[in-house]
């Protein structure tokens, strides 16, 4: 596909995405033809209402539709950490914009959730991976079989094809690597800003994506990563949040029946609001993931679905 010779490397700019963070999508994916049709703010109505969240206010205030000139990097703001919460998407009709307004939406009905009663510095997630955390658990339903034949409509046989958890899975096969360059990165470049960072960034490349240096001057390759000047020392929280989400996911299962809050939302929208959501930064963020889970956070459900 690529016009490569058998002993030619693929190199950054053969991939999907230059950074070698997300796969591609599979050939045969089987939603490719029903994802033009999900209205994706309905269903993330329904959702998150049957969850116990009315984001219709978040909705209203918040800027959804692409227009020329708009910043493309969707996020979340809480104006006063009380009822001003809004997002920013550029939607359309994809998987991607699915994930990502469930997503944003998971930021949002954390600060929604937070006890109005808790001073205002205490009004706030517990942690950065604690929104994060919400935020995936939330955006990875776009590849839930009950979350797209419950709320999306998709016909049971194309929800629950075996693509959909592979899609899952490889995608963290490929983000899990890079977090660690983008976090291992930034420790060398805060111990020693003055540091060949061409050479120590292609170093952590080749060591954890296997993705060969290419010929040339890569000396300011690194910095054409936005998060590493706009959201420095952040991403490590990606990778803390995909933990706790499986954590909770495990936690959903033994007590609600189904890994998955759009199986039983009610049960799963109290006990996530309860336990995680409301106390806010009242309570320290591993005593938070022990109470809402009945465990301290470990890797080990993540590792489960990587296997």
């Amino acid at each position: 596909r690529l016009g490569l010779s058998s002993d030619e490397p693929v190199q950054a700019w053969h991939l999907v995405d230059p950074f070698g963070q997300e796969p591609p999508s599979p050939a045969d994916d089987p939603l490719r033809d029903v994802e033009p049709t999900i209205d994706i703010e309905g269903v993330a109505r329904r959702y998150f209402a049957d969850l116990g969240h009315d984001v219709d206010g978040v909705l209203r205030r918040s800027d959804l539709h692409p227009r020329e000139g708009k910043d493309q990097h969707a996020f979340q703001i809480t104006t006063d950490r009380r009822d001003d919460v809004r997002i920013l998407c550029n939607v359309a009709p994809t998987l991607h914009w699915l994930d990502t307004m469930l997503h944003e939406l998971g930021h949002a009905v954390y600060d929604l959730s937070l006890d109005r009663d808790l001073p205002w510095l205490l009004r706030t997630p517990a942690h950065i991976f604690a929104t994060e955390a919400i935020a995936m658990l939330h955006g990875g339903r776009h590849r839930d079989p009950v979350f797209l034949e419950r709320y999306a409509g998709v016909a049971p046989d194309v929800a629950h094809h075996p693509t959909n958890a592979l899609v899952r899975r490889r995608g963290l096969h490929v983000f899990v690597p890079w977090v660690q360059v983008m976090t291992r990165f930034e420790r060398a470049l805060y111990a020693d800003p003055d540091a060949d960072l061409g050479a120590i960034w292609w170093e952590l490349v080749e060591r954890h994506q296997r993705i060969p240096r290419p010929p040339g001057d890569r000396t300011h390759d690194w910095a054409t990563k936005l998060h590493l000047a706009l959201a420095p020392v952040y991403y490590h929280n990606y990778l803390l949040g995909e933990i706790t989400a499986a954590q909770l996911e495990w936690a959903l299962e033994r007590e609600t029946g189904s890994s998955s809050p759009a199986a039983n939302p009610e049960a799963a929208g109290q006990l996530l609001e309860e336990r995680f959501l409301r106390p806010g930064r009242s309570v320290r963020w591993d005593a938070l993931v022990e109470r809402a889970t009945g465990a301290p956070l470990t890797p080990d459900h993540l590792v489960s679905t990587l296997s």
